[in-house]
């Protein structure tokens, strides 16, 4: 999950995520988050669906919605949207159109295991003795991290970000670069190193993962692929770095650029062309955020711009581009960036390596509990059990 499990505790689950894995100080796999959803509805008699994906946008239906999945059709009064971004980024664009990899190869490194992505977890094992790790976020650390505990040599890369708040250190770097003539080659690469860990690392450059940047058996660079094809056996890749093209040839690929928010299953398509607005509590009660004025409080969700809201999403990430653009849609300038300054300090004020991800695993939990008419426990006393209860009865 690229966090701790003790970040990942719920109100809401019979077990925490942490009680299904040894390693509560590493980061929790997706498996312990999963088992703890599955265990939680299991005791709470809450129907589940398994083995389906709803990939269409909510259809409205007089006074009801129509959920679409595979192979069923479910029709509702209200709707919980708790399913985080989006499936995984790719290497092609969502049109199918070959780009970077094509279709049926990337179909078939995939079913060989030889191509995974990176918040899949490994459901396929470790293909060495050579892994190419793509991004640089704190997913990817961790997925460098878990091939080389396989014993693997890992190669990992990542784009360079535009980011305004590191341009200033890379400017001292550059500037100190060019005051470096040929003999001081050492002070040069290490220059270079730092360079490029903050215009391509820096996500990733917590202290859960700095030993990962000192490990001999990884080689970790700027740059990006190019072109990816599968061998007999293995997998070409082809990547544009700033010392020009290089070509690796790899047993594995892990994809770990994020989520699609885009994709026709992300959270924010779910809503089709409904109109949203955000959930805010100022402390007293949870109510729907009015579009003509800054939000008061704190930001815990979104729902439909409706006099009775229908569709609710807890624990979206509501920074992302996909929710953003719909939230952001018809405001005022001024508005605009009253609603990045809220999200902006709820950001900053979350645990150190959940920066940045709104809480949908506890919404989750909470929901499953909450969508069978009962309440949390209120002995653990905490404001989420709260806000969460309140959003159920605010709406």
């Amino acid at each position: 999950m690229g966090q701790p499990g003790r970040e990942l505790v719920s109100e809401g689950f019979v077990l925490q995520p942490h009680d299904f894995e040894l390693d509560e100080e590493g980061f929790a796999p997706a498996s312990g988050v999963g088992r703890a959803i599955a265990l939680t509805a299991h005791e709470r008699e809450m129907p589940v669906v398994f083995a389906c994906c709803v990939r269409h946008a909510l259809e409205l239906a007089e006074t009801e919605l129509v959920v679409r999945t595979e192979h069923h059709s479910i029709t509702t009064r209200r709707v919980d949207i708790a399913v985080g971004l989006g499936p995984p980024r790719r290497l092609r664009d969502r049109d199918g159109k070959p780009t970077i990899v094509s279709e049926d190869d990337e179909r078939d490194l995939v079913e060989s295991g030889r191509m995974i992505f990176g918040q899949d977890q490994w459901k396929s094992p470790v293909l060495g003795p050579r892994v190419l790790v793509y991004g640089g976020g704190a997913t990817a650390a961790w997925n460098v991290e878990y091939a080389r505990r396989s014993g693997a040599e890992v190669w990992w890369y990542a784009r360079r970000a535009e980011q305004d708040d590191i341009k200033s250190e890379v400017k001292d770097i550059e500037q100190n670069l060019a005051k470096r003539g040929e003999q001081f080659n050492e002070e040069r690469a290490r220059l270079r190193q730092n360079r490029t860990r903050l215009l391509a690392f820096h996500k990733a450059d917590l202290p859960r993962n700095r030993a990962i940047f000192e490990d001999p058996g990884v080689t970790w660079d700027m740059g990006e692929p190019r072109m990816v094809r599968p061998t007999a056996d293995a997998v070409e890749v082809t990547l544009a770095t700033e010392s020009g093209p290089r070509t690796l040839v790899v047993e594995q690929i892990v994809v770990s650029i994020g989520q699609d928010d885009r994709a026709p299953e992300a959270s924010s398509s779910l809503v089709g062309e409904l109109g949203m607005t955000w959930l805010e509590c100022d402390g007293q009660r949870v109510s729907p955020g009015d579009r003509r004025r800054a939000p008061r409080g704190r930001i815990v969700g979104v729902c439909d711009d409706a006099p009775v809201p229908r569709v609710r999403g807890l624990g979206v990430v509501l920074r992302s581009p996909g929710w953003r653009a719909k939230l952001m849609s018809g405001l005022t300038t001024g508005l605009r960036e009253d609603l990045e300054a809220q999200l902006q300090i709820q950001a900053d004020a979350a645990l150190p390596y959940s920066r940045g991800i709104e809480g949908a695993i506890f919404q989750v939990a909470a929901n499953v509990i909450l969508a069978n008419g009962q309440p949390l426990d209120p002995s653990l006393g905490s404001e989420r059990v709260r806000l969460i209860e309140e959003t159920i009865s605010g709406l």
